[in-house]
């Protein structure tokens, strides 16, 4: 489904290449609560404002990038102007993200993902939306394999950076919906405690081990 006309906001693909798999996509729509917005610079300032919530893969009490798998790597922004969504986008790298894969230790299966689910003052499908993180690290899973309060918590705080301070902020986030062709502005969310699932995030079987009859 092609992308609506909404004027002053912007659709952003934030794209992990990941080591021997497909990337890793996340989508996000914010619009720019600036008078007079223009595209470069509202492109780098939502650069800053998702690094801010990705960080890099060091251990950051304020930001998810090392709950994140280590083979994720080049992470790279594409904007586009909702005002004009056919002129095509403009592309960022991330300022903290690394540039190359790290070891593929630690990781829990790539399919399995935390998700942060956004809510807006309004209530339908239409209306909410979700973001689904991974592939991840062991150090998201409890003992009892629920994805652990430490995980939680670290993700809720930099979610709510992207949300932002009404008074200052210079993006706001959105949910978008293409058959409506409207956005709505996010109000909070929250992440829950059970692991979901992003099949095309698995890797495919390269090694069979066969069961033969007695």
């Amino acid at each position: 489904m092609p992308l609506p006309v909404v004027p002053d906001h912007r659709y952003v693909a934030a794209t992990f290449q990941r080591a021997g798999a497909d990337p890793v996509v996340n989508t996000f729509c914010f619009r720019d609560e600036r008078s007079g917005p223009v595209l470069e610079d509202s492109a780098d300032l939502i650069r800053d404002l998702l690094d801010s919530f990705y960080g890099s893969r060091s251990t950051q009490t304020s930001t998810i990038g090392d709950l994140l798998a280590p083979t994720l790597f080049d992470l790279r922004y594409v904007i586009y102007d909702l005002g004009q969504p056919n002129s095509g986008g403009l592309e960022r790298a991330s300022a903290t993200w690394p540039t190359s894969a790290g070891s593929a230790t630690s990781m829990l299966p790539p399919d399995c993902a935390i998700t942060c689910s956004w809510s807006t003052a309004l209530r339908g499908r239409s209306f909410r939306g979700r973001t689904y993180l991974g592939p991840l690290s062991q150090t998201t899973l409890s003992t009892d394999g629920t994805i652990n309060a430490s995980a939680r918590t670290r993700v809720a705080n930099a979610a709510a950076l992207l949300i932002g301070d009404p008074l200052t902020r210079t993006h706001s986030l959105h949910i978008l919906s293409r058959t409506k062709g409207i956005t709505t502005p996010v109000t909070g969310g929250y992440v829950d405690n059970e692991y979901d699932t992003q099949r095309r995030r698995g890797y495919t079987a390269v090694t069979r081990t066969p069961v033969v009859a007695p």
